[in-house]
């Protein structure tokens, strides 16, 4: 049936393949992020959508990501999604506890002293 979507069981051409997926039509979603259609993936959304940035670690990793795991930017640009901007995390606690380090550093009174000298 032409424009049914195609159910998470149905069969493709054997079973999803996180390392051997190509890409499919990509979209940005409304926080910034590149999405590509991918409806066999397993976590793909009801419209049949995944993270850019989820697919390409998956590649990296020859496995899916759990839903637990997060995949973060360097760079902080939710666009680049190269393998070496990307950074995994075990859980969302781990991503936060990574920022709350990154943020105390910049408060540091010894790197603030630092910068202070250097202007």
């Amino acid at each position: 049936m032409p424009g049914r979507r195609r159910a998470q069981t149905d069969k493709i051409d054997g079973p999803y393949d996180a390392a051997r997926y190509m890409g499919g039509h990509k979209k940005t979603h409304e926080a910034g992020y590149i999405q590509q259609y991918a409806p066999a993936h397993p976590l793909a959304s009801p419209s049949g959508h995944v993270f850019e940035h989820r697919l390409v670690m998956e590649r990296v990793l020859g496995r899916f990501l759990t839903r637990e795991e997060v995949v973060h930017h360097k760079d902080d640009d939710k666009k680049n999604n190269a393998p070496e901007n990307l950074q995994l995390f075990a859980s969302q606690a781990d991503h936060m506890h990574y920022h709350r380090l990154q943020d105390a550093a910049c408060y540091d009174p010894e790197m603030i002293e630092a910068v202070r000298k250097a202007a």
